[in-house]
């Protein structure tokens, strides 16, 4: 799985943006459990994602982040 959340750290730091900030929200019974992640860089939310897992999750919503903010500085 790519590491998306790693890859978006950097962008911030590269365009010396504010790091990102994850919001973590978890519903549903602990054997079917639903992870919803927004993602907020300068408290403007960037993307979110949800998983069956915290991780999966966090990279889902670090990977629309990461493009959102590609598509901000032109590199996409």
């Amino acid at each position: 799985m790519p590491e998306f959340v790693n890859q978006l750290n950097n962008k911030c730091q590269h365009y010396r943006k504010e790091m990102p900030i994850y919001e973590e929200k978890r519903s549903g019974p602990a054997h079917a459990e639903v992870w919803n992640i927004i993602v907020t860089i300068k408290e403007i939310e960037y993307g979110r994602g949800e998983g069956s897992n915290r991780k999966r999750a966090k990279e889902a919503a670090a990977e629309v982040a990461l493009k959102r903010l590609m598509e901000e500085v032109d590199e996409v």
